[in-house]
C-alpha cells in the first residue's frame, strides 16, 4: 500500500519535524535565562537552561544539574580560590523549584508526544487524521504553558537560584535575586517551536477539510 498527502500535510509533517528539533535543542541547552547578580563578587554571572545551571567568575566555573535535589536531597557546594583570611565566598544552589519541575515536565511531555505522531503519524494520517491533529495541539499546548510559566518565573525573579554565603561572617547567609534576569536564545527558540507547531496542527486539521477524500492508495498487482 502506498500512501497519498496533500501539499498542505506535507508541509505539516515538515513543520512538526523542524518545531520538534527547535524544542528538543531548547531543553538539552543551557541559555533559557542569564543572570548577574546585585553586588556580584568577582563578577559573578549565571546562565540557565531547565536541566542545568552554570555560573562564572573571574577565576571560576562550573555548572550544576538543576534536578538533581529531586533525587538526592544534596546541595552541591562550590568553593572559590582564594585567601581563607579574605572575604571569601561560596555559591550554593537552591533546591530545585517547584516551576523549574513543571517547565521541565511541559517541554519533555511535548518533545516526547512531537516525537510519537512524527514516528507513527505519517502511517495513520489519512485514518486518524483527528487524533493526529489534537495531539499536534496538545504538544503545542504543553510547550507554550512550559515557555509561560517560565517567563513568569523570570519576570519575578524566581529562576536566579544561587544563595551567597559570607566566611568573613559564618553565621550571616543570606539570599539575593538577580540585578539582572534576562530571557536568553534557548527561551526564544521554544517559544519559536511552539508557533511552528500549532502551525502545524493548523495546517493538518485544514488539509482534512479541504481534501478528506485522500487515503490509502492500493497497490496495483499484475497477473
Amino acid at each position: 500500500m502506498s500512501m497519498q498527502f496533500t501539499g498542505l500535510q506535507v508541509v505539516s509533517w515538515i513543520l512538526l519535524l523542524l518545531g520538534t528539533g527547535v524544542l528538543t535543542i531548547s531543553l538539552i541547552s543551557d541559555y533559557w535565562s542569564t543572570h548577574i547578580p546585585h553586588d556580584h563578587h568577582e563578577n559573578l554571572s549565571m546562565n540557565r537552561g531547565l536541566l542545568r545551571q552554570c555560573i562564572r567568575t573571574s577565576s571560576y566555573s562550573n555548572c550544576n544539574f538543576r534536578l538533581a535535589s529531586i533525587f538526592k536531597h544534596l546541595k552541591e557546594t562550590f568553593k572559590l580560590d582564594g585567601d581563607l583570611m579574605s572575604a571569601r565566598t561560596i555559591y550554593r544552589h537552591k533546591p530545585t523549584q517547584s516551576f523549574e519541575i513543571f517547565v521541565a515536565l511541559f517541554i519533555v511531555i511535548a518533545c516526547l508526544v512531537a516525537g510519537t505522531v512524527l514516528l507513527f503519524g505519517p502511517f495513520c494520517c489519512q485514518k486518524c487524521k483527528a487524533s493526529t491533529t489534537l495531539l499536534i495541539f496538545i504538544t503545542g499546548v504543553f510547550s507554550g504553558s512550559g515557555c509561560l510559566v517560565y517567563w513568569n518565573s523570570n519576570r519575578e525573579g524566581h529562576t536566579f537560584t544561587l544563595v551567597q554565603s559570607s566566611y568573613s561572617q559564618e553565621y550571616f547567609n543570606f539570599e539575593y535575586s538577580g540585578d539582572i534576569n534576562n530571557l536568553s536564545w534557548s527561551f526564544y527558540m521554544a517559544c519559536t517551536s511552539t508557533v511552528i507547531i500549532l502551525i502545524s496542527a493548523f495546517l493538518l486539521c485544514v488539509s482534512s477539510r479541504v481534501d478528506p477524500d485522500v487515503e490509502y492508495e492500493p497497490a496495483v498487482t499484475s497477473v
